[in-house]
């Protein structure tokens, strides 16, 4: 059995106000099974919290989420124009995409500007699931609360859009990014826990499916034969579809990678030019998508550096940016999953 480590209540204390990187930083150090620095000094709360940088200061998720209650609260009051302008400031601030999204949904359905709630919706259905990872809401404590706000905004959109579906698809959608049952009274509330065959239909019927491919792609997992899965993957997909979507949606593409080769042309040169981009949330996208064996050779033939292992690729990728603000953290946990636990990556926590 391996040895346990357990931080005394003072430490805790001591630490409170930075609770979530002590939190890292003694994560870290259980994992490596440390608990000196390299010069033999014992680690303690004390030494983290006068080294910690500003690199990981803590972000201001509390009036982002308020922003959000506020506009969601006063949805049916009558806005003038000059406070559209303020509101959109504050809202230009909320780092977390979902958080920002929903709000700005609010704002347009408050305005009754229907066409902008339209493209808000679209570009909801097509988030970028490290978001969540790089920049969590972290309102679990008000969580129940969250999901009635959403739920009021769903409403909201119903009302003014009468877009069944699509209110339907982002309580689901909702649903699978909080993870957790608060959010299934969501799918309960607008009946859209879909048998599979409702889904077949809809896919079947609905001229925009391909649109949301990577949507319609999570309902399908796990619930029909592959074979029936490829079937209606490829009824969805095509070269003008997969050149209009957005790379916050090539997911799909590590599971199902379409057999024609002007598809997987298109693919691979999004996914490069994606990766070339320096978008962080886009070149996270593409390293998960190199655990397909297939898309990382043909993304090789456009650069070589991607005939590299793919530990070697995530490792450097990992090891760049954990200077980076958005990534420290999530830079960290990869590497140390990926076995790299050299001390020296502890730096940017200090």
């Amino acid at each position: 059995m391996g040895v346990q480590y357990k931080f005394t209540t003072d430490i805790e204390g001591e630490c409170n106000d930075d609770n979530q990187y002590y939190y890292i930083f003694s994560s870290y150090l259980k994992l490596k099974s440390l608990t000196q620095d390299n010069k033999g000094n014992p680690f303690s709360c004390k030494v983290f919290k006068n080294k910690k940088k500003k690199i990981l200061k803590s972000k201001n998720i509390k009036n982002d989420y308020e922003v959000f209650k506020d506009l969601v609260a006063n949805i049916k009051k009558e806005q003038k124009y000059s406070e559209v302008k303020k509101e959109l400031k504050k809202i230009n601030k909320i780092e977390n995409e979902l958080l920002s999204k929903v709000s700005n949904l609010a704002l347009a359905l408050k305005i009754n500007n229907l066409g902008w709630s339209n493209q808000i919706v679209k570009s909801l259905l097509k988030i970028n699931q490290y978001d969540l990872m790089i920049n969590p809401i972290r309102q679990q404590e008000n969580e129940e609360e969250f999901v009635g706000l959403l739920e009021n905004l769903l409403n909201e959109y119903l009302e003014k859009s009468k877009d069944m579906l699509k209110t339907q698809m982002l309580a689901n959608l909702f649903y699978h990014y909080g993870q957790s049952n608060n959010y299934k009274v969501l799918q309960n509330r607008f009946n859209s826990l879909w048998p599979l065959l409702e889904v077949r239909e809809i896919i079947k019927k609905t001229m925009f499916a391909g649109e949301f491919f990577n949507f319609w792609y999570i309902h399908l997992l796990n619930r029909t034969s592959d074979n029936n899965l490829r079937t209606l993957m490829r009824g969805m997909l095509d070269v003008e579809t997969i050149g209009n979507a957005a790379i916050s949606q090539f997911w799909v593409f590590i599971y199902y990678y379409p057999g024609d080769p002007e598809l997987r042309r298109v693919i691979s040169h999004k996914l490069y030019k994606a990766w070339e981009s320096k978008n962080i949330k886009d070149q996270l996208l593409v390293l998960k998508t190199l655990n397909n064996g297939i898309l990382k050779r043909d993304l090789a033939k456009l650069n070589n550096y991607f005939d590299k292992p793919l530990f070697q690729i995530n490792r450097e990728f990992f090891k760049n940016n954990l200077s980076n603000p958005a990534l420290t953290e999530y830079s960290l946990y990869k590497l140390t999953i990926l076995g790299d636990t050299k001390l020296e990556n502890l730096k940017e926590l200090f």
